[in-house]
């Protein structure tokens, strides 16, 4: 179990470092266009290539296509409750009785 748990950590850590380095790389192929062409090899594919490095730059999130549920309207069902007549309330407990006021000096 204790194996397991370290192996665990570990790929946490690895996964973080890895998100780490990725919005650090797309950070610095974004400011540097120089750089940015010579990621692609060469390919001269202009501003507009669309790839990750542009979007990020860009502030775009591309969002998955999410599944779109079909809600059904739930029915509201009251309690059936007797009314009452009147409130019957308790007198608290932790509240004391006014008594003597402090000494007079």
């Amino acid at each position: 179990m204790r194996r397991r748990r370290q192996y665990l950590e570990f790929l946490r850590r690895l996964m973080a470092v890895g998100g780490v380095a990725l919005v650090l790389l797309l950070t610095a192929l974004s400011a540097s266009p120089e750089l940015h062409h010579w990621f692609h090899g060469g390919d001269d594919g202009g501003s507009e290539d669309n790839c990750a490095v542009v979007l990020y730059a860009h502030g775009v999130s591309v969002a998955p296509d999410t599944a779109v549920l079909a809600a059904t309207p739930a029915l509201w069902r009251g309690l059936d409750r007797p009314e009452v007549a009147e409130v019957a309330l308790a007198a608290s407990r932790h509240l004391h009785p006014p008594g003597r006021g402090p000494p007079v000096s």
